[in-house]
């Protein structure tokens, strides 16, 4: 793929992913360049080789594949969030599903 093909296509990327995520071609470099430094040399040496090896059909599978890792994150991380600044006090009395279905009316009202 010469580079000229390899710009063009990166750019038709960029493009797409500043529709869906809202954000402008230089927020997706920096989101890039913030998360590349933070890969383990291992990793980051992994996706070197993969560049040069990889068949659009691989790419396929391995965006696929980190885009469940990240989303995965994402829900494991607020989850962790949310349930940090949820308080309910008397957990433990809780003894019938009106009990509960009580304490998430008081919560969420």
């Amino acid at each position: 793929m010469s580079e000229e093909t390899r710009l063009t296509y990166t750019d038709g990327v960029m493009i797409d992913l500043s529709k869906i995520a809202e954000q402008t071609q230089v927020q997706n470099i920096n989101l890039a360049l913030k998360f590349l430094p933070k890969l383990p040399a291992e990793a980051y040496a992994a996706l070197q080789h993969i560049e040069v090896i990889a068949s659009p059909e691989d790419w396929q599978k391995i965006t696929y594949q980190i885009a469940r890792t990240l989303v995965n994150a994402q829900y494991e991380i607020t989850h962790r969030q949310i349930m940090e600044k949820m308080k309910v006090d008397n957990l433990d009395e809780m003894e019938s599903d009106d009990d509960i279905l009580a304490a998430a009316l008081k919560l969420t009202s």
